[in-house]
């Protein structure tokens, strides 16, 4: 009987072996002369949602649109540690045993909801949430 760590290295390795077979499959056809490589001008022409691109298609964006995309991301990982956190906590009554797993659930989310906080206040006050 195999141990978790011996379950996890099995794991690792079918892994490897899946996503290595995924890229040389294709490959493999293609030189033994399964699937025709045949490449010409309209397979290898660039477009953009089936039409022809106008215009060069590399131009730069604002850089505010990062500071945006970046705060999204901390409000879509607070909610993904909120949402399973507070099913834990109502489950746990308060009382008896858990009532110290409760305190401690309650503590350890709000010193992470105030770092999240923290840093939104340190991205308000350097303007980062205005659009100049």
């Amino acid at each position: 009987m195999l141990s978790d760590w011996g379950l996890i290295g099995l794991f690792l390795i079918a892994v490897i072996l899946f996503v290595t077979s995924m890229a040389t499959t294709p490959l493999l056809l293609t030189k033994l002369g399964v699937i025709p490589h045949k490449p010409n001008k309209i397979k290898n022409a660039t477009y953009e949602c089936a039409t022809h691109t106008v215009g060069p298609s590399r131009f730069r964006f604002n850089i505010r649109y990062y500071h945006y995309a970046l705060l999204f991301v901390t409000l879509d990982v607070v909610a993904v540690f909120l949402f399973p956190w507070s099913v834990v906590l109502a489950n746990l009554d308060g009382v008896g045993e858990f009532a110290g797993d409760a305190l401690f659930a309650l503590v350890g989310m709000a010193v992470f909801v105030a770092i999240i906080g923290i840093g939104y206040l340190y991205a308000w006050k350097k303007r980062l949430l205005e659009w100049r």
